[in-house]
């Protein structure tokens, strides 16, 4: 026979348990029997599976012989196989066998040995379709492992009672050997083998021992071979392996094999299985012990936490059921019910605290407390932001092991309620959360698994408790709720015939009946009102009567459309024709009132005249319609800058459509600035007093241009006259505003070409006055002088002649000086004067301007008197100024010339560099210039009138300096002397 593994066969040592260990006893039956009580099975099993057989080691109930078992599929598959109901899995459904014999569901567990290959099943079986929980088949599958343990120790059983055979047969044949020959096949024998082999003294010590009894115990050699059995066995097993010794010597038995446990070098304990065979020699006297040793360890603590699950797992099925029972006897009192699951909880699961908590809107509060958190106060845990909220929006049973790690809780309420670890389970009750059942306690890490499980089972039996108040609680509000119905009902009738008389709106009941579909039943004062007709009028005919005749059609299809059940509400608007004939318009709300058969009964409507709200809409909608046809930008904001209301205008004036603009701040979206200087606040405020505000305002459009707009605002106030909005109706003046500053430019404009028509004018009347002045006097000479030559020339002296000559060339060189002053004031005049600066030295053109002097301007005073005095010239030798030569020996001429005529002669002509400039100065000893002539000194024809008729000259010097210096870069001032006399100063450029 072979057993399947995936595609290999099983070894021969399975074969050998199959053929000859086909019966169960001790753990395996242990473990089908809590197999079948604890997922409530009639049939629970260990069976191997061969090619040709199928053998039950262990079984509960009566398992089917069957010539097909669906423990092969678990073989083959090497995967445990689950199926809730026989007939509908694809798999074994066309097994009419199975059926047959009453197998309706199954679930099983691949049984593998040491080696990983697949021997058989542990399985239970029903005789009904089941859903397999979770927590069945999680037990189921604890249960198989544990079998499997068992499975390996009855393989390492079997494999040293094979090899103890073995030994035994080695040993008779080695009767017929040499003892050198004996010796070498068992000393390789006894060291090569895989389990631990010994030869043990009738003392107990040990004789000899091979390497796998060194790796069990984790002695050496040299340790092992000074000590006993006795000194490495365990304290409580001591007793019986030494009365198995004496058994075994005393004849009663040749061989044992017992479990017990060996202390380790490291002083742990290790369980193994041990196979005795005592040997005897040709008189049958006991010689010595041959113990074979396996290590049996993990499948013992495997078996030994298994049967641990299983006792557990029965005492809290059993603690369960006991607390369903109580729960559900205690159902009907909602709060006992709770109080007695927190209390209970606590004898289930090995918890500190336990409390039930409530949904309460968005919080969870304390219903129950028990434990060490029953005289603790509870704080609300909110349902958005808690483990337990988590719990009841999962619908999930949620564990904590340590609530100073976990992020789901908050540990300041943990650690006041000495809290460590819990468990949250939800309360559900249809299927919706009600609450949670929590139990806590003080250590971390306190719960596993099996207790989420517990606490799952209990908050299902708490929330079938919860259930049963509910319903316990709503058949008595249904009861109550019936009599006070009954109670209701006896003056329903009254009330509503008060209702209906005394409503303020018209009420009217019409028919729904095939037989008189649309005929008033009843009719109210207020609906003879709306009307005109007299109630005794209404009732009995037809809503035609006072319907409009343009909705008779629509009025008998709505009419249809309730008779035939297709709806039970509606609200219209429509037109009623009154009885004296002009036109009523109402609003109408109808509903359905079916008969015991749920076919439509009548028609109960409530009418309100909105005649007058419909005028005053249809007003308000014209008005709109203005404001929307209006060219001003109408806009509406509230107190907070934000907009509600933009027309079309708006849009077109500063481009941002509605859509857009509508809730966001308008003075900040639109850059306002406001012209006269006011600000939003200043506004508002003259706003909320005086309730208007008028002033233009510049704003930004969605291209980025500004426009000009003229704002009038107005407070909008409520029907208690407190302000809610501001209106603002725009006027785009940008177009104005720019044709008037145009129209002032140009008036401007024309303001100064008049001034300039008019100092034209004046400069005009100057020059002649200028010129009829200052020329007629010389030509006259002139003509004096030339008219005496000409008529007496021959006859005069030569000393007078050469006297007139130079008379007549000094006239004419007067002229020369005014005609080239007026051409220099016209150059100025135009626009036409250019200078191009070059860099000059400065003090050579000081010396010759002053040898060059005429000798009739060097000195010449106030009154006429002259006298030759030379100006004093300081200057740096390398002074040089950026300046057009010319114009520089022009300054300087016109500067002297003028001293010569109003300061009895220029003393001085000093230059200096002074801040990065040249400084030139000429100076005189003269009475200074006037203090009502120094403000317009430099100006065209400007002269003191103490000496205008006294000192000829034409009034341009001084302009014409100051302007031929600031063509050049530089000015011209003039300062009052130290000690008297004034000082004209040139700035000019110096030169780099």
């Amino acid at each position: 026979m072979v057993l399947r593994h995936p595609g290999q066969p099983a070894a021969a040592l399975s074969s050998r348990l199959l053929d000859g260990q086909a019966q169960g006893g001790g753990v395996l039956d242990r473990l089908t029997r809590l197999a079948a009580r604890l997922l409530n099975a009639p049939v629970a099993a260990v069976s191997l599976v061969g090619d040709d057989r199928q053998v039950f080691l262990s079984a509960v109930g009566e398992p089917p012989g069957l010539a097909y078992s669906p423990c092969r599929h678990v073989v083959e598959a090497d995967a445990p196989l689950i199926i809730g109901d026989i007939r509908a899995d694809g798999r074994v459904r066309d097994r009419a066998e199975l059926t047959a014999l009453g197998v309706a569901a199954y679930a099983g567990f691949p049984l593998r040995n040491p080696r990983g290959e697949t021997l058989g099943s542990f399985c239970v079986i029903d005789v009904e379709p089941r859903e397999w929980t979770a927590e069945e088949l999680s037990t189921l599958g604890d249960l198989a492992a544990a079998a499997e343990s068992e499975l390996a120790a009855r393989l390492a059983d079997t494999e040293i009672r094979t090899r103890a055979a073995r030994a035994q047969a080695q040993l008779d044949t080695a009767k017929a050997v040499t003892a050198d020959g004996l010796e070498a096949r068992f000393r390789s024998m006894f060291e090569s083998s895989p389990i631990g082999v010994a030869l043990v003294g009738l003392d107990g010590s040990f004789l000899r021992v091979n390497a796998a009894i060194a790796t069990i115990t984790g002695y050496s050699f040299d340790e092992l071979l000074a000590s006993s059995f006795q000194a490495i066995t365990h304290p409580a097993d001591l007793e019986a392996s030494l009365d198995m010794v004496t058994r075994m010597v005393a004849g009663e038995a040749h061989t044992m094999r017992v479990h017990k446990r060996y202390m380790r070098r490291d002083g742990t304990p290790v369980w193994c299985m041990v196979s005795v065979v005592l040997l005897r020699d040709d008189d049958n006297r006991p010689t010595q012990f041959l113990m074979q040793m396996v290590d049996i360890d993990v499948e013992r603590r495997s078996q030994d936490q298994a049967e641990a699950l299983a006792a557990r797992e029965t005492y809290r099925l059993r603690t369960t059921i006991s607390i369903q029972r109580e729960v559900a006897a205690a159902a009907s009192d909602r709060g006992a019910a709770l109080r007695l699951i927190a209390e209970r909880t606590l004898t289930a699961i090995p918890a500190d605290g336990a409390v039930v908590g409530l949904v309460h809107g968005t919080v969870l509060r304390a219903a129950a407390k028990a434990g060490s958190l029953a005289n603790r106060e509870m704080f609300e845990a909110p349902v958005s932001n808690s483990l337990s909220g988590l719990a009841v929006r999962t619908r999930t049973t949620l564990r904590c092991d340590d609530t100073t790690a976990d992020p789901r809780v908050e540990p300041a309420m943990c650690e006041a309620l000495g809290i460590r670890s819990l468990i949250v389970a939800p309360l559900l009750v249809d299927g919706n959360p009600v609450g949670v059942l929590t139990v806590s306690s003080g250590r971390a890490g306190a719960f596993d698994e099996a207790d989420e499980q517990q606490l799952t089972l209990l908050a299902d039996a708490l929330s079938g408790a919860l259930r049963h108040a509910e319903e316990a609680e709503h058949r008595a509000r249904l009861l109550q709720q019936a009599n006070d119905a009954v109670a209701a009902l006896q003056d329903s009738e009254a009330r509503f015939r008060s209702a209906f008389d005394n409503s303020p709106l018209g009420m009217a009941l019409t028919s729904l009946h095939p037989d008189n579909l649309g005929v008033v039943l009843q009719a109210n004062a207020a609906m003879a009102a709306i009307t005109g007709y007299r109630i005794d009028d209404l009732v009995g005919g037809h809503v035609h009567k006072f319907h409009h005749p343009y909705d008779h059609m629509e009025t008998d299809r709505s009419l249809a459309a309730l008779c035939a059940g297709d709806v039970d509400t509606a609200i219209v608007s429509k037109r009623y024709r009154h009885a004296d004939g002009h036109i009523v318009w109402v609003q109408i709300h109808g509903a359905v009132v079916r008969d015991e058969h749920g076919k439509p009964h009548y028609l109960v409507t409530q009418v309100q005249d909105v005649t007058t709200r419909r005028e005053i809409d249809e007003q308000l909608r014209q008005r709109a319609q203005l404001l929307d046809l209006t060219q001003d930008a109408v806009i509406v904001r509230d107190l907070g800058g934000r907009v509600l209301y933009w027309n079309p205008a708006a849009e077109r004036v500063y481009g941002w459509p509605a859509d857009l603009i509508i809730g966001h701040d308008l003075d900040r979206l639109l850059g306002t600035e406001w012209t006269d200087g006011s600000d939003r606040r200043s506004v508002t405020d003259t706003l909320l007093r005086d309730g208007l505000w008028t002033g233009e305002i510049d704003h930004k459009r969605a291209d980025g241009r500004r426009v000009r707009v003229l704002s009038r605002k107005a407070v909008q106030c409520d029907s208690e006259g407190n302000p809610f909005a501001i209106l603002s109706i725009n006027t785009d003046v940008t177009a104005n505003r720019e044709a008037e500053r145009a129209r002032d430019a140009a008036i401007a404009d024309l303001n100064e070409r008049n001034q300039e028509l008019q100092d034209a004018n004046q400069l005009k009347q100057d020059l002649i006055g200028m010129l009829g002045h200052e020329i007629g006097n010389p030509l006259s000479s002139i003509l004096g002088y030339t008219e005496t030559i000409s008529d007496t020339w021959g006859v005069l002296p030569s000393d007078r002649q050469r006297a007139m000559l130079d008379a007549i060339d000094r006239n004419a060189q007067a002229l020369n000086g005014i005609v080239r002053e007026v051409l220099a004031m016209v150059t100025l005049d135009a626009g036409k004067l250019t200078a191009t600066p070059e860099p000059v030295t400065v003090r050579p053109h000081l010396e010759a301007v002053v040898a060059s002097a005429d000798p009739g301007v060097r000195a010449l005073d106030r009154f006429g008197s002259s006298s030759r005095t030379q100006a004093r010239v300081e200057c740096p030798e390398t002074l040089t100024a950026s300046v057009q030569p010319g114009h520089l020996d022009q300054m300087l001429t016109n500067l002297i010339s003028n001293a010569a005529k109003y300061g009895g002669g220029a003393t001085a002509l000093t230059a200096e560099p002074v801040d990065g400039r040249i400084r030139i100065v000429v100076r005189d000893s003269g009475p200074g210039v006037p203090a009502e002539l120094q403000p317009n000194l430099f100006t065209r024809f400007a002269r003191a009138e103490s000496t205008a008729q006294t000192v000829k000259g034409t009034g341009l010097g001084l302009y014409i300096v100051r302007e031929l210096a600031r063509a050049n870069g530089g000015d011209l001032r003039y300062e009052p002397a130290p000690g008297g006399g004034s000082m004209f100063v040139i700035t000019l450029p110096r030169a780099d």
